[in-house]
């Protein structure tokens, strides 16, 4: 043991200490600094088997038992299980059921192992997991590592704890550290993908693109020697990213260009913008804080310095504005707190069980003048943002201003792992001063904003019900003081939009700009506009002198505002006014009604614009004001409509009608919709409840075979012989067949290079023209294969995508390459034809009626051309059903499937997936519905997943 330990220590020496931190992709957490672990090679001290030693699990599963915040949610069992879950999810043929509480079946394929869930001990997890994932091994077909095993199955075990805790693979954890320390070695471009093309959007002031003469639109046709077509951001990122002092050569086109220009540039160390400021009138300061990195707290100070000095030494106010800042690192949010406090608590942070309990105090040097502040806030302010909301709202130091905030109050730390990864773990919980937690409750401004829209095609003047913040997050942590949410908001108000408009764009602030376009942007945005309002019109600074002094002038903004909105929705003859006569108290109750229309036999059909109407009568002698009513469902398509019928005279009848566009890709489904009333005197109907049943439609479904040719003009005649070979162009003919019943409508075909640099890509996206069914069309791709190309062959992804109809077709494509004479490659000729399988079934005409049984028989069969090779089915999310067609005999062109499948109550995702031999896959998507409200345990899975609803919104949430 002795010279173990001094191997260990010798090792640890070599590798010396490492301190680093997590920027998230969205959600940023409050981040304490921690010794990492060290990387040590799997096989260092035994087997050189990975699945028998799980060096990465077994490091993970130490973090875990050490540091966890709550001990209780280390549950072996239920880890377990989650690992197996993953596993499933990760690897087709692979599917578990739990048919009791202590004991599962995986199956693989054909094949299948009992196993004992019942685990008291994460060594247990460890051991259990290394004869899952070596007998996955051993049975499985697909084309995965031991690595991608081991890491599925850690992903797998963490998502048991909470939705912060997650593993950091190499990139991740990469781009993470870059992100906490705010520099990298680049260029100093700000890059995205625009109309297919990767487009430069702003070069950063004094980088070493500025400095070469990037400009504002330019086109990125080429990075070194590759290709841009079809690159993704990810890709384009890494390869100008380097150590500063090296060279990257762009190609570049730009409008009024005749052709490319190359441009050699040094990378240099880019400085990540978190701060931008601007002094506004009245002396009143303004700063954007975007995030919380590494050097957010001076950039802020520096700021804070140039904003006195253009203010003639004394800021008037200060409007800092944290808005859809997601967090980051604990120590900036404590400083930039601290900046603007001289003493107290900013804020506490509690370890395991409530111990290990540390308090950050603010300090006097430095501290700002007590200069009246604002703090502007959203849904979008998460984690260490709240922290500084949260400290200056409890010290009394500013008000806030905007929306109630995300409501993330735990801390999270980076433990360094096996092969440059990371793990993400959850330590502590953090309370804002008064031992107050926001978690899974957020912070209530002092003065809430809301938008109201009242445009042609939406009408939504309230706010939204729908959770968007942590407590909307499958394995949140609870309130530990069991604190209800609610709106401790002085008062409410809401900003008009009567046209589509950007948000702020901050970005304007950091480019050389003209001063009164900046200033005009920012005026342009209400809850900037209402926070200057207030600030000019209160003196010294006292918080509860200064919300009482800017009563009379909100309610002004808020009267102002009101009747703005009273007047739009008057212009849509929407009478919102009022009576200030008192009315009489007995009144009949009005009467509801809701009409659907298109209809087709009972259903609405995808593709079409539907119309809601809802009919309020009003059979009393009473006048009913500001009558209104909101569409509630599991359905996105269907949720959150706002019926405004304003006022309703006594005997009189209104109806207000909402259009809902349904995609074309939406399946047979049925969706539970509530219509829910308000009015101003609390004279409602019932809640009014209805079914909309969804048709699906035909769609299209695409073949394909290609060929390849080299008879081009810039070839040498020689290597114009059909045989694919280093250093010369080929064009890539694709011929794609609809073979589905309905015209395609918006269809693109593209290429991607992922794995060979030295294959270049000139032309890889081409509009594949509309096609009826049973039509076919030739489109062509262009490339290079350069003269460095030393390989026998090559691969390019192919996709074919019909964006109307969210159809999609892809396959990877091989091709030889002759290296010399002498090499085997032969003539390339036309291949294919391609066409993926087919499902027959007539389970989804199920979908239009609710069930109340716990389980739904789907049979049918899965045709295809040449052989299906595998079947399986999806609920919820959850692999529920596997079959594999293979046999040792000829290929089966159709094979019938027979399944049982478990229903959660409430609203069924199923999906139904099948795959050839050629590995072109096919999907048939339906909803079920099952009599209930909540979900519940079933026999057959793990666990009782939340519904997943019909079609989620484009908007991507925290985590």
């Amino acid at each position: 043991m002795r010279k173990i330990r001094t191997l260990i220590i010798f090792i640890t020496l070599l590798f010396g200490s490492f301190l680093t931190s997590q920027l998230d992709l969205f959600v940023q957490e409050p981040l304490s600094l921690v010794q990492p672990s060290y990387a040590f090679p799997a096989d260092l001290f035994g087997s050189r088997d990975r699945l028998d030693r799980l060096g990465l699990m077994r490091r993970v599963l130490h973090h875990v038992k050490d540091r966890y915040l709550d001990p209780d949610r280390v549950d072996p069992q239920a880890m377990f299980k989650s690992a197996l879950e993953a596993l499933s999810q990760k690897i087709i043929e692979v599917r578990v059921a739990f048919p009791s509480a202590n004991k599962a079946m995986l199956f693989v394929g054909s094949d299948r192992m009992e196993l004992s869930t019942n685990l008291n001990t994460l060594y247990a997890v460890q051991t259990h997991l290394s004869d899952v994932l070596k007998f996955i091994r051993d049975k499985k077909s697909s084309d995965i590592s031991d690595e991608d095993l081991e890491v599925a199955s850690v992903h797998g075990v963490l998502s048991a704890l909470d939705p912060h805790s997650v593993y950091l693979p190499k990139e991740v954890f990469a781009e993470t550290k870059i992100g906490t320390s705010g520099k990298f070695g680049g260029l100093g471009i700000v890059i995205s993908i625009r109309d297919s093309k990767l487009t430069v959007i702003a070069p950063l002031d004094d980088t070493p693109a500025s400095r070469a003469g990037i400009q504002a639109g330019d086109v990125i046709k080429k990075i070194g020697n590759e290709s841009t077509v079809n690159m993704t951001l990810t890709e384009a990122v890494s390869r100008m990213r380097g150590p500063k002092g090296t060279p990257i050569t762009l190609s570049v086109n730009r409008k009024g260009w005749t052709r490319t220009k190359n441009f050699t540039i040094v990378r240099d160390t880019i400085k990540v913008v978190s701060v931008e400021s601007e002094l506004m009138t009245d002396e009143i300061g303004y700063i954007k804080l975007k995030n919380f990195q590494g050097n957010s707290a001076k950039d802020l100070t520096r700021h804070l310095h140039r904003m006195t000095q253009e203010a003639k030494g004394q800021l008037k106010g200060l409007i800092l504005d944290l808005r859809n800042n997601p967090g980051g690192l604990l120590d900036q949010a404590i400083a930039v707190s601290d900046k603007f406090l001289k003493d107290g608590t900013i804020v506490t942070t509690v370890g395991i069980n409530n111990q290990l309990r540390d308090e950050e105090d603010a300090s006097a040097p430095g501290t700002e003048p007590n200069y009246p502040m604002v703090v502007l806030v959203n849904h979008g302010s998460a984690s260490a943002s709240e922290i500084v909301a949260g400290a200056l709202q409890r010290r009394n130091r500013a008000i806030i201003i905007g929306e109630k905030t995300f409501g993330k109050g735990t801390v999270q730390s980076l433990f360094e792992l096996p092969e440059e990864a990371a793990l993400k773990l959850t330590i502590a919980q953090y309370l804002t001063p008064g031992d107050v937690s926001i978690q899974s409750i957020g912070i209530s401004p002092d003065i809430r904003i809301d938008p109201a829209f009242v445009q042609k095609d939406r009408i939504s003047i309230f706010p939204s019900e729908t959770e968007f913040g942590e407590s909307s997050l499958e394995g949140h942590f609870d309130n530990p003081k069991k604190l209800k949410e609610t709106d401790d908001s002085l008062v409410s108000l809401r900003t008009l939009i009567l046209e589509k408009t950007d948000d702020l764009d901050s970005a304007l602030l950091s480019q050389k700009k003209d001063k009164k376009e900046r200033l005009k942007k920012l005026e342009e945005d209400f809850s900037v506009k209402t926070a200057h309002t207030l600030l000019k019109n209160n003196p010294p600074f006292e918080r509860t002198a200064f919300l009482k002094n800017s009563s009379e002038l909100l309610a002004k903004i808020k009267q102002t505002t009101g009747g703005e909105i009273a007047k739009a929705l008057s212009q849509q003859g929407i009478d919102w006014s009022t009576q200030s006569s008192t009315q009489k108290k007995d009144c009949a109750a009005p009467k509801a009604s809701i009409a659907i229309a298109p209809l087709f036999k009972g259903t609405v059909k995808a593709g079409q614009t539907m119309t809601l109407t809802a009919t309020l009568k009003n059979p009393s002698q009473c006048t009913l004001e500001q009558a209104w009513a909101r569409s509630l469902s599991k359905n996105f398509y269907f949720n959150e409509h706002e019926f405004l019928f304003g006022k309703v005279l006594p005997g009189a009848t209104v109806s207000r009608s909402v259009s809902v566009e349904l995609p074309k890709s939406i399946p047979n489904s049925l969706a539970k919709v509530s219509l829910k009333f308000q009015e101003k005197n609390d004279r409602v109907p019932e809640t009014y409840t209805f079914d909309i049943a969804t048709r699906a439609i035909s769609m299209p479904k695409f073949a394909f075979s290609y060929e390849t040719n080299d008879q081009l003009p810039n070839n040498p005649k020689e290597q114009q012989n059909g045989i694919l070979e280093p250093n010369e162009s080929v064009q890539l003919n694709l011929f794609v067949s609809n073979i589905g019943n309905a015209s395609s409508e918006e269809t693109i075909a593209a290429i991607r290079n992922p794995e060979a640099k030295n294959i270049f890509l000139k032309k890889g996206r081409v509009e594949v023209p509309k096609l009826k069914p049973g039509q076919k069309k030739k489109v062509s791709f262009l490339f290079d294969i350069k003269k460095e190309f030393a390989n026998d062959e090559f691969s390019l992804d192919l996709s074919i995508v019909d964006a109307s109809y969210r159809v999609v077709t892809g396959k990877k494509l091989s091709f030889p390459v002759r290296q010399g004479k002498d090499s085997p490659a032969s003539k390339q000729t036309m291949m294919g034809v391609f066409e993926p399988p087919k499902i027959e079934t007539k389970a989804d005409e199920l979908a239009f009626k609710e069930t109340e049984s716990r389980f739904l028989k789907i049979q049918g069969s899965v045709v295809d051309d040449v052989s299906s090779k595998d079947f399986y089915i999806l609920v919820n999310g959850k692999k529920v059903y596997y079959s594999n067609f293979k046999t040792a005999t000829a290929p089966q062109k159709s094979a019938d499937f027979d399944a049982l499948v478990p229903l959660e109550k409430g609203m069924n995702r199923i999906h139904l997936v099948a795959r050839d031999n050629q590995d072109l896959i096919f999907q048939r998507n339906f909803v079920v519905y099952r009599a209930g409200k909540t979900p519940e345990e079933n026999i057959t899975n793990a666990s009782s997943e939340s519904v997943i609803d019909l079609a989620e919104p484009d908007s991507i949430y925290p985590e």
